[in-house]
């Protein structure tokens, strides 16, 4: 049981250990690629959807969920659904470049920027009208977006893992961005690296068969 343990406890905290240097060297993000390695300029016009909350856009998400648990419940979506096509053509320096965008959900916005608004029904707002929320939600509504505009300049390009990221928003403002959560990254560092070594030091005892040792007790003479 113990080497059991030991075995556990060591992976726990070697993986621990790994990550905490990943983050440590590369960082939490990874640059903002540039250059050749990217696509960067602005979105041209193109064929429009109308959605709940602001202009008619491009591409992207519609969300709905409880307006007054947006603060206390964060990411909890009671609905989600994509709309407008993925196909976009870029306007860079070069000229325009015809580009397929990635899902929402692999894209990089500047905090603050997603549009939203509280409405008490779903009766009437484009896109969400039809939705059947139940028992699940109840008035008022949340609506938000995450989408691009004709306009809106991006950056597209693969990441570490060779899949497609799009960034939205002028690069120096996504690069003052990346750099205020690269700057809050070395205390997470150092739980993780805290947490590695009680791992590995648990586990240490564990091999050696002391984790649940006490220390002996004489028994007292006669007994």
């Amino acid at each position: 049981m113990n080497r059991l343990l030991a075995a556990v406890l060591a992976v726990v905290g070697l993986s621990l250990a790994a990550f905490a240097a990943r983050i440590g060297f590369t960082g939490a993000e990874p640059e903002i690629p540039r250059g050749d390695a990217a696509i960067e300029g602005t979105l041209s016009p193109g064929p429009t959807v109308r959605g709940p909350v602001g202009e008619p856009f491009l591409y992207g998400e519609v969300r709905v969920q409880d307006a007054d648990n947006t603060e206390t419940n964060v990411g909890t979506i009671h609905h989600r659904s994509v709309h407008g096509s993925p196909r976009a053509k870029v306007a860079t320096g070069a000229g325009e470049v015809d580009v397929v965008l990635p899902p929402p959900g692999r894209w990089r916005v500047l905090d603050g920027s997603e549009a939203g608004r509280d409405v008490a029904s779903l009766a009437g707002q484009p896109l969400v009208a039809s939705i059947d929320v139940g028992d699940r939600l109840s008035p008022p509504f949340r609506l938000s977006a995450r989408v691009v505009r004709p306009g809106d300049h991006v950056i597209v390009a693969k990441d570490e893992s060779a899949r497609v990221r799009l960034y939205v928003g002028e690069r120096a403002a996504l690069e003052r961005q990346r750099a205020v959560r690269e700057r809050g990254r070395m205390p997470i560092v150092g739980l993780l690296g805290v947490l590695a070594g009680v791992s590995l030091f648990v586990a240490r005892r564990a091999a050696m068969g002391k984790l649940f040792d006490d220390e002996a007790v004489d028994e007292p003479e006669g007994a």
